[in-house]
């Protein structure tokens, strides 16, 4: 009887909710006069249920896919200027070279080092590079001729001398007085704090406008190469001795002079020796640059990064400073040395260079082999690994490099002309080169001032080989911007869950909150029910008892 009254009640339940919900077909289960109309409708309802439920289930599969698409749009306003990095393309300057350097006799521009011997670690690499064809190759004195002939035009290059004579060879680079004879920014003179010193393995001194660190009103309010950076630069080539210069045919830049422009992003990692423009003595150069900047979402949307900096640089995230990082540790893990292809976190500083060769043993009669193979070893582990992409790295080594979360990306349009033409030379050189600060003292004094005091063609001559102009300036103040967006909300899903219940079954929130409270119902009525058991359960063990007592 009290099973029957509980049945009773969970029938109540359902049917209250049946004559009471907003959603359609349920009242007339109730209402239908029939057991055949009452089974239709039960049918009805449980049909457009179940539809309801796949497309609730597609559509919530559809929001999981997290899909996105791009919106682009164009915004004019103030744009903040990029960062802009020079390098001379002739990382050494002529003058140093002169001035310190002893000339090598009878000796080819290409088998030597041609660099001067005023200290004893230039002498050492002096000694070992003008040897290195003969005693190494030719002779084959470590019975190592086919691995030294496989690293010939690496141990010949600029990187091998910063590896091996750093401080030296920073010393014989372009200073930024000797390099930047004049400087405008948006129409005023540049100050020095503007500028951030870079060195650079393959092309030692260089200079960023506006890097890290650096205090740069860098707001732009117009266009025009008046409005941008305006750069004369002396790349001190002329005074070259061929006794002293270091041209390898092998390397693409070799015997190019000029100026490497990079720009970048502000205060970002500048990628010298993969992303630069090569700008050539003896023109006037125009950069004019169009700002795209892409937005990207964060997961689960998007997979971008937003972090400020790169761990052990002071440079803000960039894929390629990552990579670099990531490539640079893989290395170390590999070979147990640091490349000078890439920047070299702190926390490796005190780490060789892979081509960091033990000199003083290769200069000497008696060398010892298994030295040498060890030098040897590092430099086949470096350029085995260093061809491997970062994708293939195993799981311990392999780096997460997202793409930025906003990043900027500068079109660039060249334009060249003559500069400066010959009736020009005089004018620059009376109205404004000679009156420049410490004028004496700058490297290109000697150069310009005895070429003046031969001939005109001369004078002529030295400008068109050492100086260039080069403006960077945007050509508009419009900025591209294509931004991922959600393709599908939660207010969609939401909206067209809601649309789905509504066509199926005329549900509603109304509706959804009534099947909540028929829910509560239901599982009160089945606490209830589990009570009433355990309290049958306990009455009929004491009655048991009770009855085994008195028998």
């Amino acid at each position: 009887m009290e099973a029957n009254r509980d049945e009773q009640t969970l029938k109540q339940i359902l049917k209250d909710f049946a004559s009471n919900t907003t959603s359609h077909g349920y009242s007339q289960v109730k209402l239908s006069t029939t057991r055949l109309q009452r089974w239709i409708w039960i049918a009805i309802c449980a049909v457009v249920n179940v539809v309801g439920l796949a497309l609730f289930v597609t559509l919530m599969f559809k929001y999981f896919q997290f899909e996105t698409r791009e919106v682009v749009s164009v915004e004019n306003k103030h744009l903040k200027f990029p960062s802009v990095t020079i390098c001379a393309l002739y990382p050494l300057a002529g003058s140093k070279l002169g001035k310190y350097a002893k000339p090598l006799e009878n000796k080819t521009s290409f088998e030597s080092a041609n660099l001067m011997s005023s200290t004893k670690a230039m002498a050492t690499l002096t000694t070992f590079l003008e040897n290195l064809n003969e005693k190494y190759v030719q002779q084959n004195k470590s019975g190592h001729a086919d691995r030294f002939s496989k690293h010939y035009n690496r141990l010949l290059s600029f990187m091998f001398r910063s590896e091996n004579s750093q401080i030296e060879m920073a010393q014989r680079s372009h200073s930024y007085e000797d390099l930047i004879v004049s400087c405008d920014f948006k129409g005023e003179p540049c100050k020095r704090e503007m500028f951030r010193y870079e060195f650079n393995n393959e092309y030692f001194n260089c200079y960023t406008f506006n890097g890290v660190g650096t205090n740069v009103s860098s707001k732009m309010v117009w266009t025009g190469s008046l409005y941008g950076l305006n750069i004369v630069f002396y790349i001190d080539v002329s005074t070259l001795n061929p006794n002293y210069t270091i041209y390898n045919p092998k390397s693409p830049s070799g015997g190019n002079s000029g100026i490497r422009v990079i720009i970048h992003p502000p205060h970002t990692q500048p990628d010298i020796i993969n992303n630069g423009i090569n700008i050539a003595p003896g023109f006037s150069t125009d950069i004019g640059l169009n700002l795209y900047r892409k937005e990207r979402l964060e997961p689960p949307w998007g997979e971008c990064k937003n972090g400020k900096r790169i761990e052990g640089f002071e440079y803000e995230y960039s894929v390629t400073s990552c990579r670099g990082q990531c490539r640079q540790w893989y290395l170390y893990a590999k070979c147990h040395c640091v490349s000078a292809f890439f920047l070299v976190p702190k926390d490796l500083v005190n780490v060789q260079y892979c081509g960091k060769l033990n000199l003083k043993n290769l200069n000497s009669d008696k060398a010892n082999i298994s030295v040498i193979t060890e030098d040897l070893d590092r430099l086949d582990c470096e350029r085995n690994h260093i061809r491997h992409h970062v994708g293939s790295y195993p799981k311990g080594l392999r780096c997460d490099c997202p793409m930025p979360c906003s990043h900027n990306q500068y079109t660039k349009q060249l334009s060249y002309s003559k500069w400066p033409f010959k009736a020009a030379i005089n004018s620059y050189y009376h109205t404004q080169l000679k009156y420049i600060a410490n004028y004496e003292h700058l490297s290109m004094y000697p150069a310009i001032e005895n070429a003046r005091n031969k001939s005109d063609e001369e004078f002529y001559d030295v400008f068109h080989q050492n100086f260039l102009r080069l403006n960077v300036f945007y050509d508009s103040l419009n900025e591209y911007v294509t931004k991922q967006v959600k393709d599908y909300e939660l207010v969609d899903f939401a909206a067209e869950v809601g649309g789905v219940y509504g066509i199926c079954a005329g549900i509603s929130i109304v509706t959804v909150c009534e099947i909540i409270q028929l829910i509560l119902a239901v599982v009160k009525w089945h606490q209830n029910q589990y009570e009433s058991r355990k309290v049958n359960v306990i009455e009929a063990d004491r009655n048991m008892k009770m009855s085994n007592t008195k028998t």
